[in-house]
């Protein structure tokens, strides 16, 4: 549906059209006069799905971020561990040819 379809289904919802005036000659009040119609249900009911959706697809962008941030943690703390190691054992070698010169 259009977002034209969606303002105008919330129009009706509201109990009127485009200029204010009652969509049913004023036999069905609107969000204020308590009563509702097949349309109104309709229109909530349509926008509701769309909110869902939504909400379904944002938790799905966030679940697969939340992985790929898992993912890029982990890398991190490998690298700095083999940098760490590979600092050691140069700092070592360092030190063995530092004293075998001696």
């Amino acid at each position: 549906m259009t977002r034209g379809h969606v303002e105008r289904r919330l129009q009706l919802w509201d109990g009127r059209t485009q200029r204010g005036a009652p969509t049913t000659g004023g036999s069905r009040r609107g969000a204020r006069g308590g009563r509702y119609g097949e349309e109104d249900y309709a229109a909530v009911d349509f926008m509701l799905d769309q909110i869902s959706f939504c909400l379904d697809h944002l938790e799905e962008k966030n679940d697969l971020l939340h992985a790929q941030l898992q993912d890029l943690l982990e890398s991190n703390r490998q690298a700095r561990r083999d940098f760490q190691k590979q600092r050691n054992h140069s700092g070592s070698s360092t030190t063995e040819e530092q004293g075998a010169t001696l």
